[in-house]
């Protein structure tokens, strides 16, 4: 059922961890989770989160820059898109000082970090997040423009007129008929 729902777009994301390769800087997708591999079922949720996170931090970087040097993107929408990547970071955040302090009570092995409720939240956010990135993205960037592209239809058509009787002469010519 996962494959299902796999936009082109979050491949990209999705590839790059499963290989060990940072995602490509102007990438906007959002990984796949459900066909990520976890180390082990106790800390596939904080794994998940991290890579979520990690994810969610690229996207944000390359809306930001691109934002500064284009006026494409509605600042607003930024704003908002930024507190809600502040407020899934914070979740993420605390979640890692919880599960740090149950650590020292229950000594977890290699690292690993309790499954609790604020990553879950975590994961929730960072997936509304890309998700409402890629929507933006989409929204600003596959605008069409009918009047500049019928101009263009017509400069391309007033050119082969053009060109049409100049080409059929040249080859006539070329065959030896004139």
């Amino acid at each position: 059922q996962a494959f299902d729902s796999i936009h082109q777009i979050d491949l990209v994301p999705t590839i790059s961890f499963l290989l060990g390769l940072p995602i490509p800087y102007a990438n906007i997708g959002g990984l796949v989770t459900a066909i990520l591999p976890t180390p082990s079922a106790s800390s596939s949720t904080p794994y998940i989160a991290t890579l979520l996170a990690l994810n969610a931090a690229q996207v944000w970087t390359y809306l930001h820059t691109y934002s500064q040097t284009s006026r494409d993107l509605p600042q607003g929408r930024l704003l908002e898109l930024k507190e809600l990547l502040d407020s899934a970071a914070a979740l993420y955040r605390g979640a890692i000082f919880q599960s740090r302090k149950e650590e020292k009570s229950d000594i977890l092995q290699d690292n690993a970090y309790h499954d609790s409720t604020e990553f879950r939240q975590a994961c929730g956010l960072f997936k509304i997040f890309l998700a409402e990135s890629t929507g933006l993205g989409k929204q600003v960037w596959t605008q069409f423009n009918e009047h500049g592209m019928m101009i263009g239809i017509c400069i391309l058509f007033f050119a082969w007129i053009l060109a049409n009787p100049l080409w059929n002469r040249d080859v006539r010519k070329q065959m030896g008929m004139i």
